[in-house]
Order: C-alpha cells, then sequence, then structure tokens
C-alpha cells in the first residue's frame, strides 16, 4: 500500500506543471498576455501562441538560474545592468512561442514575498479569496514606474538565457 501511495505522488507531480521553487510560479496560459506586457521594460508582448512548460523543463531552468547573472541589459530600459543573485527574486513563468520556439518567458517581480492579494465583498464584509501567498501564484504581476524587477527569455532546446531587460527608473 505504502508503494502505491509513493508511485501516485510521484506520478501526480510528474504529470502536473509545478515550478520547483518556492519562489517560482508557473502561470497558466491565460496570464501570458498580462505577464508579457510589463510597463517599464521589454518584453516579449509579439509571440503567436502559449505552450505549458513540463515539470522537467522547469527543473532543468531552474537548476540554471546563476546562468543569468553572466546576462547584459541591451535594450530599454537600464541597458549594462545585469542581475546579481537571479535565485533570490520570486519569479513568475509563462510558457511563449515566439517566432515559431517554444519559450518560457520569466519574470521577476522582487526579492521580497508578493503582497497582492484578491478580496471579495461578501454580506457587506470584506475577505480574502487569495492572499499573498496564492494570488502572485496564479495572476501576472506588473512593476511599473522603475523599481528593480527584471524579465528574461529561456530556451528550454537550448538551455539558453537572453533577452535581459530590466525596469527604467521611475
Amino acid at each position: 500500500m505504502r508503494f502505491l501511495i509513493t508511485y501516485l505522488f510521484i506520478l501526480l507531480v510528474a504529470t502536473s506543471s509545478f515550478a520547483q521553487r518556492s519562489k517560482s510560479a508557473l502561470l497558466p496560459a491565460s496570464e501570458a498576455k498580462a505577464l508579457t506586457n510589463q510597463c517599464s521594460r521589454d518584453s516579449p508582448s509579439d509571440f503567436s501562441d502559449t505552450w505549458e512548460p513540463s515539470s522537467k523543463d522547469i527543473v532543468k531552468m531552474e537548476s540554471t538560474l546563476s546562468k543569468i547573472s553572466s546576462l547584459t541589459a541591451k535594450s530599454c530600459c537600464i541597458e549594462g545592468s545585469t542581475v546579481e543573485h537571479p535565485d533570490d527574486w520570486y519569479l513568475q513563468y509563462v510558457g511563449i512561442v515566439r517566432n515559431g520556439k517554444k519559450l518560457i518567458y520569466i519574470s521577476a517581480i522582487s526579492p521580497e514575498r508578493p503582497a497582492m492579494h484578491s478580496a471579495q465583498i461578501i454580506d457587506g464584509i470584506t475577505k480574502d479569496i487569495e492572499g499573498p501567498d496564492i494570488y502572485w501564484k496564479k495572476h501576472a504581476l506588473t512593476v511599473c514606474d522603475g523599481g528593480t524587477a527584471w524579465g528574461v527569455l529561456y530556451d528550454p532546446a537550448t538551455g539558453r538565457f537572453f533577452d535581459l531587460a530590466v525596469n527604467g527608473v521611475g
């Protein structure tokens, strides 16, 4: 019985999308337009479709996040910027198809836990329906008016990160 439970757990993990890191979230495809429409930096809004990265894709990508430190921003908004410790950031991912290639867009929100949440008024009382620990894992967050947020593309076929863009100064 114990073997069966272990097997079912492994099967569940292997067949569901997830982010290995507690500071990461693979967003649903419905959030792709919002995530790739950042207002204070270049982002890949010119994609033609979405796709769902596998758990293997995510694990491989997350195991090499430190490679982002070797990139330099070459376009808007703070050209020449780098990211020293990408593993320290809360990250949101979405799978996009751009120019026929399956890519993963990574949007770095903050090194601090995101504070966004969703509330609903029920019988005149405001009730949190999604607290900070849930909201950012389901909904794209946009950092406007500067800040230190950044975004980068990842190609799972080559294992390469590229097109680093860092938010401008507000």
